[in-house]
């Protein structure tokens, strides 16, 4: 989990999309797809449509002219395609849940209820308004509750078991794991 790792550059048909693998970008994602693993496999199978809307999302350009960088022949554009949507993807979905920290005792919870619950962090404990947390990556937030959590501790001081505990982020390591391998070896079919 990188606080501040840059956004993911793309060049297609001569546009260059910067992708920020933002809250806001997660959240509409999550929702339109019901699961980050439909995105996924959508990505892995080579699926315009998904493809173009995970740039759309992640770049803040019109899907009318993600649509249009993607016409060209796909030889050319869809395997960097696939690689900077497996990149954000996996940005997206990194919430700290196996990165072997301690702490990550909580329940278990879907991504698009997570995504909810990093909102409601966002602005009500750290007291971000809604448009920086929105325009926030995952991993800003959950760093900066972190820091908050420090911050209140230095203050009020806390008994180690009154620790507040973080939610527990499950990701299909197995299908990451599957589509990093997919997009490498090009056996998408656009390679």
């Amino acid at each position: 989990m990188r606080i501040a790792a840059p956004d993911i550059l793309l060049e297609l048909d001569g546009r260059t999309f910067s992708l920020r693998p933002s809250l806001g970008a997660a959240i509409r994602l999550a929702y339109r797809y019901d699961s980050f693993t439909h995105v996924m496999k959508g990505v892995a199978e080579g699926r315009i449509g998904v493809i173009a809307n995970v740039i759309a999302e992640t770049s803040a350009r019109p899907l009318s002219e993600v649509r249009a960088a993607l016409a060209p022949p796909l030889n050319r554009c869809l395997f960097p395609a696939i690689e900077a949507c497996v990149a954000v993807i996996t940005a997206l979905t990194d919430l700290g849940g196996n990165d072997g920290e301690s702490g990550n005792t909580g329940t278990p919870m879907s991504f698009t209820d997570a995504y909810q619950h990093l909102f409601e962090v966002a602005c009500g404990a750290i007291g971000w308004t809604a448009d920086a947390a929105l325009s926030a990556t995952p991993a800003q937030i959950i760093i900066a509750y972190k820091g908050r959590v420090e911050l209140l501790k230095a203050i009020f001081g806390s008994a180690e078991d009154e620790a507040p505990k973080a939610p527990h982020f499950e990701r299909d390591e197995e299908g990451f794991a599957a589509l990093r391998a997919m997009s490498l070896s090009g056996a998408n079919g656009g390679a």
